[in-house]
């Protein structure tokens, strides 16, 4: 199984590095514990919604730009564990005939316990749960771990994940339309595709003159990726999804050098993982059949961006929300600059 389909949808890398035995706690996790891998649905909302804006305004003329941001998101607390609540059926059954004959014995059992587990970036332990069982009296007489394994952060090293794309803009008339798209031909099992889309208005075109730029802005990143797992995974795995921005920006330009401008408005990302897989272990075969939704912890952002709209365009930005995230946008070429 490879590596690049999990760091190519979050990092936009085509290198393809093998690592044994994780496939199955992936696909596995997908369906019985989405939070182990609800990270990868944040991160993506973090990254594929940064670095798309070069500046607050755009110009009224004819305009066009071209360039290559590459985003970071820093994983925090919140992607490296979650936190649950274990029902101990066996446990509730018993403590409610209890209670109707005090002379059952529960053997002090827990019926509602608190845990704390890794996601695959996580570096905690993983807990231990138990189901408990009965005799025909409801007298607990034992315990056993819970049927739905925990797993270890199988990405634990990864400080951070990076992404990179390539863009493209057209403006006229204070608005600019923005593309973006990275993606890879299916290769060793492995294939993905990323296009999106921005839209920035200017409202200088409604407002009053002002002593600095605002403008309404959105962008969307659909997600397209398969992937066949191999070694004890068989069948395939499709994952889709949607990243989205919906916000202001509004920037102060200084002696037409430097402009600083705000990003803020709110990020959504969400991970669709669908599928039929055969996970086969110890002469053991289970036929798994995955239509998962996963919601990314995005909710408001605001990011401070830093750019010299001198023709040759760098923009440098820092951005704070369900992460905290940077982007370097250093081969970056706008055709005008806004006077």
């Amino acid at each position: 199984m490879k590596k690049a389909f999990l760091m190519a949808v979050l990092a936009g890398s085509l290198t393809v590095d093998s690592f044994a035995g994780v496939g199955s706690e992936i696909v596995d996790a997908f369906q019985k514990r989405p939070e182990y891998v609800q990270p990868f649905a944040t991160s993506l909302g973090t990254l594929t919604n940064s670095g798309w804006y070069q500046s607050a305004s755009v110009d009224k003329s004819f305009g066009f730009s071209i360039s290559l941001p590459i985003s970071v998101v820093y994983l925090g607390k919140k992607d490296r564990q979650y936190s649950g609540t274990h029902i101990d059926e066996g446990c509730r059954e018993c403590k409610e005939q209890q209670t109707q004959n005090p002379s059952i014995d529960c053997q002090d059992c827990v019926d509602c316990q608190e845990f704390v587990a890794p996601t695959i970036f996580g570096t905690i332990p993983t807990p231990d749960t138990y189901n408990s069982y009965y005799d025909l009296q409801y007298n607990i007489v034992g315990q056993l771990p819970d049927s739905i394994p925990f797993s270890d952060g199988q990405l634990s090293n990864l400080p951070v994940l990076p992404y990179l794309t390539l863009q493209a803009g057209f403006s006229f008339y204070y608005t600019e339309l923005k593309l973006r798209y990275i993606g890879m031909p299916t290769i060793a099992g492995i294939g993905f595709h990323m296009p999106g889309f921005a839209l920035q208005h200017d409202l200088q075109s409604i407002l009053p003159k002002l002593p600095v730029s605002l403008s309404l802005a959105a962008n969307f990143t659909f997600y397209s990726a398969s992937w066949e797992p191999g070694d004890d995974v068989k069948g395939k795995l499709a994952l889709g999804g949607l990243s989205n921005f919906l916000g202001l920006v509004a920037g102060y330009r200084l002696k037409n050098i430097v402009e600083f401008f705000i990003e803020a408005g709110w990020d959504h990302s969400v991970l669709n993982a669908t599928g039929e897989v055969e996970i086969s272990s110890d002469a053991v075969s289970e036929m798994i059949t995955l239509d998962t939704k996963i919601k990314g912890r995005n909710a408001f952002r605001s990011s401070l961006n830093i750019a010299f709209p001198i023709g040759y365009h760098p923009v440098i930005s820092g951005g704070m929300g369900s992460q905290f995230s940077n982007t370097l946008n250093i081969f970056s070429f706008k055709s005008k600059a806004k006077k």
